[in-house]
């Protein structure tokens, strides 16, 4: 690992390209936060390392601790933080199963970033009904004894002192990498209770994902898994879940786990087609696979080129937009179908993402029954690469 290391530093050296870790891959920091596709571990918490008990409710989601997790390079966690008797725990079931205590959550992190400043952390967090705003409150501001102070390093959106970020961007528009590291804003919550808090961002009201639950591995690629189950459609902000596990409780199972881990990056190209956002990928036992492990898949996803901008008429953003692709040769389209899965339509909407990986010829051709867009078709040949950098192309809509 070490070696790795020195390597990429050796490499940023050499070719002046700052670069920062999301462990062993490296992408170039002046891309925007939602401009790289990250691993999550889905239930992070819910390990017999950081939760010893009797029993992991439904078994556990990980093998490793936190801690290793973020060795293992890992920098987005789903995790589960309730209120028991008063005191701060992480969990996914009952009480007294596998449950992690807060203060080690908190100094795990405090410890992480303090020490890491070129790495962001976030947060995916499942509230316990009684843990309310004044739980997060002690929880990452260092109010009881014994915890630390992150509020310094908690990543306010509407505050954000920004260059790349104009002035009224809304929450669909990020700063880049390095503008979060210069002014250490190093930690990015989101939260499913909504506390009307810019600090602990409401995650069904700033992203996306799809449906998460599935009893075994080849469901994940079923039609249904590429629609919006929780979230806004059109946020930049997406997560794609991809864990199997055993019914009732679907909680992760290992087997089943290295079968959904070695097509992490089948789903991650299949997802941000199907959805037109670069995806982020949840996972159980991200150290398993059946192939390449997933954290290896998701770098080759951030080597990628990406085009995106934003569709709008007026001014405002247009929904709804249907996805063909084609290849222009000898003055005709060869090949040109709509962006589909297994029977069900692509929409986009206001905001769009494609992947322009090597190779890749195709143009993409907008369409509306109600509209003409400029540009309407867009030539991923122009863009397409390894080098993971971002191209906006921004589309135009007036009424026909």
């Amino acid at each position: 690992m070490m070696k790795k290391v020195i390597m990429a530093t050796i490499l940023s050296a050499l070719y002046a390209v700052p670069v920062v870790a999301q462990w062993s891959s490296t992408f170039d920091e002046g891309k925007r936060f939602d401009e790289v596709s990250w691993l999550i571990n889905h239930n992070a918490n819910n390990n017999r390392v950081d939760g010893p008990g009797i029993f992991c409710f439904g078994g556990s989601d990980q093998d490793r601790g936190m801690q290793r997790q973020l060795e293992d390079g890992v920098r987005s966690f789903m995790v589960d933080i309730y209120r028991v008797h008063d005191k701060y725990r992480l969990k996914h079931g009952p009480t007294n199963t596998c449950m992690m205590d807060g203060e080690d959550f908190n100094h795990i992190l405090y410890n992480w970033i303090s020490r890491h400043p070129n790495d962001i952390v976030t947060l995916h967090i499942q509230s316990g009904p009684n843990l309310g705003l004044s739980g997060l409150e002690d929880i990452f501001k260092g109010r009881r004894s014994g915890y630390k102070n992150l509020g310094s390093y908690i990543y306010q959106h509407n505050n954000f002192i920004s260059d790349g970020r104009p002035v009224g961007s809304g929450s669909d528009v990020y700063p880049t990498i390095r503008e979060m590291l210069d002014q250490k804003k190093q930690l990015v919550i989101f939260t499913e209770t909504n506390y009307g808090s810019d600090l602990y961002r409401y995650e069904f009201g700033h992203t996306v994902q799809n449906p998460y639950r599935a009893s075994q591995a080849n469901q994940l690629f079923n039609s249904d898994k590429f629609t919006v189950h929780r979230g806004i459609k059109h946020k930049t902000i997406m997560t794609i879940n991809h864990f199997a596990g055993d019914a009732p409780t679907y909680n992760g199972d290992r087997n089943k786990s290295r079968d959904a881990n070695a097509t992490v990056l089948a789903k991650a190209r299949t997802a941000w087609w199907m959805f037109g956002h670069r995806p982020s990928v949840a996972v159980d036992f991200h150290n398993l696979s059946n192939d390449r492990l997933p954290m290896r898949q998701i770098e080759e996803v951030n080597t990628w080129n990406e085009v995106r901008g934003s569709i709008k008429i007026n001014g405002r953003g247009l929904d709804d937009i249907r996805i063909e692709t084609g290849i222009w040769e000898n003055g005709r389209w060869r090949d040109r179908k709509k962006v589909s899965h297994e029977g069900r339509e692509a929409r986009w909407h206001r905001f769009y993402s494609a992947p322009a990986a090597a190779g890749e010829k195709r143009s993409i051709i907008v369409s509306h029954p109600d509209y003409n867009f400029s540009p309407n078709v867009i030539s991923l040949n122009n863009y397409a690469g390894n080098s993971g950098k971002t191209f906006v192309v921004d589309i135009t809509a007036t009424r026909k």
